[in-house]
């Protein structure tokens, strides 16, 4: 997919009082656009959300065979009992919806995809960063719309049905 930035915010505080930014200085700005890319590899998927300029979501992440799956919809986690150790990892896939998470001891992300049109996207991608919060919204536009085949790929995965430690 192509997705356009249509909106920023970054959010800080110094002192108490809140600080607004509308964009870091040499980095994307609205009208900037991103390439998204998800990829079902074996038991795995992959998604990457890149600029030219840098590089915001590269993940890989293991499918849990069971947890969560039926006809409409798939579950990636890091770890199945969703807590926070050093870094979670999360992505959902439905047929109208993409949500990964991202969280670690530094900092974290947040993407949420809903499709309001055939392949037409609206999301907003927000990053958290020690105290300062960077959210976009973006226009995305699929160029090859793979969902119900990562769906259906998924649920004919033969590995374990349950986590194993």
């Amino acid at each position: 997919m192509t997705c356009k930035i249509t909106d920023q915010v970054i959010m800080d505080v110094q002192d108490g009082k809140p600080i607004r930014y509308s964009s870091y200085k040499k980095d994307v700005k609205i009208g900037d656009s991103f390439t998204l890319k998800y990829f079902a590899l074996q038991n795995s998927i992959k998604i990457t959300l890149k600029h030219l300029s840098k590089e915001y979501i590269d993940s890989s992440i293991i499918a849990e065979k069971g947890l969560g799956a039926d006809s409409k919809e798939v579950h990636f986690r890091n770890n199945v009992d969703s807590t926070l150790k050093y870094w979670y990892n999360r992505i959902s896939i439905f047929l109208n919806k993409i949500s990964y998470q991202n969280y670690n001891i530094l900092d974290g992300k947040l993407l949420e995809m809903n499709r309001y049109y055939k392949s037409d996207w609206d999301a907003n991608l927000t990053g958290i960063y020690v105290k300062q919060t960077q959210i976009l919204t973006l226009d995305c536009r699929g160029i090859s719309d793979k969902i119900d085949e990562i769906i259906e790929r998924y649920k004919t995965y033969l590995g374990d049905y349950t986590y194993k430690k």
